[in-house]
């Protein structure tokens, strides 16, 4: 409802005033501060989750080749497993074959997956 407050004297009475209007200014920015970080929330919530999303399709070798960036760090990841070998020959070999078949057989996991043993000489 409506209220009537009485004041003093002007002077009084534009202090008062001056108090509310301070008080609400704190309270409106208060509340967009709470909604600024209510979206913040919200958007860093829908990064995580298309995160985990993206993460989650590297659980197969098939979602890991769809990547570009995986593929390629995959691939790098199987030239330095070849580096490492004892025999640098052969490990470079095996690794170029592999490569060269992962995305002949991505219909078939299995397989990709013995490919990527073989390569990393398992």
């Amino acid at each position: 409802g409506e209220s009537t407050w009485r004041a003093r004297s002007t002077k009084h009475r534009n202090s008062w005033l001056k108090v509310l209007t301070t008080q609400l200014q704190a309270l409106t920015e208060a509340e967009l501060f709470f909604k600024a970080q209510n979206a913040i929330g919200d958007l860093e919530a829908r990064r995580c989750d298309d995160d985990l999303a993206r993460l989650e399709t590297f659980d197969t070798v098939q979602g890991l080749l769809a990547d570009p960036e995986a593929r390629e760090l995959f691939l790098w990841f199987l030239s330095q497993m070849a580096v490492d070998s004892e025999d640098p020959a052969v490990a470079e070999a095996d690794a170029e074959f592999a490569e060269s078949q992962l995305a002949r057989f991505k219909e078939h996991p299995g397989i990709q997956n013995r490919l990527c043993r073989i390569a990393a000489g398992l």
